[in-house]
């Protein structure tokens, strides 16, 4: 492989990165556009007892997420297998959600993410996505503070959406 090739290989993992990390953004702010943007048009998902259009999934995380009072995805270790505009992957991912069940509880989640990236009108985007399900629990918590000034929230409001648009933090 030439430093070109190379540099263009990066390139692409960088990108297909940076839709793995959109999925994750998206999912712990209840977007459902973000969500939707990872997917090319056509493209599906098998994501537990959800099976269809990747789209649409995004509006199924939102009616199925009511009993969450909040999540965080992080993904770890990615394994790429390129077959020119094709790219197999493999993403480890630990979700964490936060339920009020009998008390607070946390639903741990550890699995990984099967996708297959195409690169179309040169974006990288999911034509298909497997979860697949290592190791799910769920432990009772112990609340260890109170809410803050800057408590994270599940929608356009969490001040993320700000930071990230520019604006300065109004301090409290």
């Amino acid at each position: 492989m030439s430093d070109v090739e190379g540099l263009e290989r990066l390139l692409d993992e960088r990108a297909i990165g940076r839709v793995l990390q959109t999925y994750c953004r998206g999912r712990d702010r209840l977007d459902p556009e973000l969500i939707s943007s990872i997917y090319h048009p056509g493209g599906t998902d098998l994501h537990g007892s959800y099976k269809g259009p990747g789209p649409s999934y995004a509006q199924w995380v939102v009616d199925t997420s009511a009993r969450h009072e909040a999540t965080m995805h992080f993904i770890g270790n990615t394994t790429f297998a390129f077959d020119g505009d094709v790219c197999h992957t493999e993403t480890y991912v630990r979700a964490t959600h936060v339920i009020e069940e009998d008390g607070p509880r946390l639903e741990l989640f550890f699995g990984r993410y099967l996708d297959r990236f195409e690169r179309r009108d040169g974006r990288w985007l999911i034509a298909q996505r497997v979860v697949v399900r290592d190791s799910m629990q769920t432990l009772p918590v112990t609340p260890m503070m109170p809410p803050r000034a800057f408590q994270g929230r599940r929608d356009h409001d969490d001040p993320s959406y700000a930071h990230l648009a520019m604006e300065v933090l109004d301090i409290p």
